[in-house]
């Protein structure tokens, strides 16, 4: 069984932080990343094998340079998922 968990990155400066992308680019885990609109710069959907592994991650991310903050979310489970399989 998988551990998911969603992260949502602030970036320092959002125009030019396209360094914080190609360092999620670099984590196989990070399955989705979409860049949004408002106060919030990134939701980084991470699917990995632990609970420990998912905090690895966490610890790498707010290491990069430009990240500001990260709230991060662990699933509990899956309710609905329409992804194709």
């Amino acid at each position: 069984p998988r551990v998911s968990a969603v992260m949502l990155v602030y970036r320092q400066d959002r125009m030019r932080g396209s360094e914080v992308i190609a360092g999620l680019r670099a984590i196989p885990e990070v399955v989705i990343c979409d860049v949004v609109s408002g106060e919030l710069d990134l939701v980084v959907r991470v699917e990995a094998t632990d609970a420990g592994r998912i905090q690895q991650i966490w610890k790498q991310v707010s290491a990069f340079p430009g990240v500001r903050d990260i709230t991060t979310a662990l699933s509990l489970s899956t309710v609905i998922d329409r992804k194709p399989s």
